[in-house]
C-alpha cells in the first residue's frame, strides 16, 4: 500500500514536470517570435517576428567565440582541486553540472589565457552526441577554463547573455545547428559556423523581460523537481 502511494504521487509529479516543460517550450517559442506586447509583424529569413526586431547573425553580437585545447598530458594531469576545467559532459541546457568536473593547475591555466571562462559567458558544445546543448555561466562563477569542444560564447551589450541562451536552446536555434551537421560538417560546429547563427534581437529590455519571465518558469519546475 504504502509503496503503491509513493508510485502515485512520482507519477503525479511527473505529470507536473511533464506540463510545467510544456508550457516553458511554449512560452518559449511565443517569447522568441511575437515577443511582449507586440501589435505589428513582418517578414525575416528567421520567420515573422515583431517590427522593431532586427535579424543579425552572431558574429556581430559577441565579442568573443573560441574554444580550448586539452592540456598536454591530457587527463594525466587532471587534479583534485584547482582550476575548473569544463568538459562537454558538464554543459547542460539547465545549468552546469559539476559533480564529475575535472580541475587544472594555475600554470596550466595562465597557459590558456584565450579560453579563460568569465561569469555571464554563454557556453556551447560543438562536437560529439551532446553538440548544441548549451547554457550560461552564472555571473558568481569561480575562475574556469574549457576544452577543445566547449565553445565560449560573450556577448555585446546590447544581446543579454540569457536571452542568448535561450535562443540558441530553442528550436530556432537548435534547427540552425543541426542544419550545419546535415550540410556535411559532421565532426562538429567550427567558429565561423557560430558566428552565422542568426538572431532576432528585441531591446535590452525586452530581452531581459522575457528572460525573467523564462526563468521563473524553470525555477517552478525546479522545485517540483526537488
Amino acid at each position: 500500500s504504502i509503496l503503491t502511494s509513493v508510485d502515485e504521487v512520482i507519477e503525479n509529479t511527473q505529470k507536473q514536470i511533464d506540463k510545467l516543460q510544456d508550457l516553458k517550450k511554449a512560452t518559449m517559442n511565443e517569447l522568441l517570435t511575437k515577443g511582449i506586447g507586440h501589435t505589428e509583424f513582418k517578414d525575416s529569413e528567421l520567420g515573422r517576428i515583431p517590427k522593431s526586431w532586427e535579424v543579425q547573425p552572431l558574429r556581430g553580437l559577441s565579442t568573443k567565440v573560441g574554444s580550448g585545447v586539452t592540456p598536454r598530458g591530457g587527463s594525466s594531469v587532471y587534479q583534485d582541486h584547482g582550476i575548473i576545467f569544463i568538459r562537454s559532459q558538464n554543459v547542460h541546457f539547465d545549468g552546469l553540472m559539476l559533480d564529475d568536473v575535472a580541475y587544472i593547475s594555475e600554470q596550466i591555466h595562465a597557459g590558456m589565457k584565450g579560453s579563460m571562462v568569465c561569469g555571464g559567458d554563454v557556453l556551447l558544445n560543438i562536437t560529439g552526441a551532446s553538440i548544441g546543448r548549451c547554457t550560461v555561466v552564472p555571473n558568481d562563477f569561480p575562475e574556469g577554463n574549457v576544452n577543445q569542444h566547449v565553445c565560449i560564447i560573450r556577448p555585446i551589450n546590447s544581446l543579454y547573455n540569457k536571452f542568448l541562451g535561450i535562443w540558441l536552446s530553442s528550436d530556432y536555434g537548435q534547427d540552425q545547428i543541426m542544419r550545419f551537421q546535415a550540410g556535411g560538417n559532421r565532426e562538429g560546429l567550427n567558429f565561423e559556423q557560430i558566428r552565422s547563427i542568426k538572431i532576432p534581437v528585441p531591446s535590452i529590455q525586452e530581452q531581459e523581460k522575457a528572460s525573467g519571465v523564462f526563468d521563473s518558469i524553470q525555477v517552478s519546475i525546479s522545485e517540483v523537481q526537488s
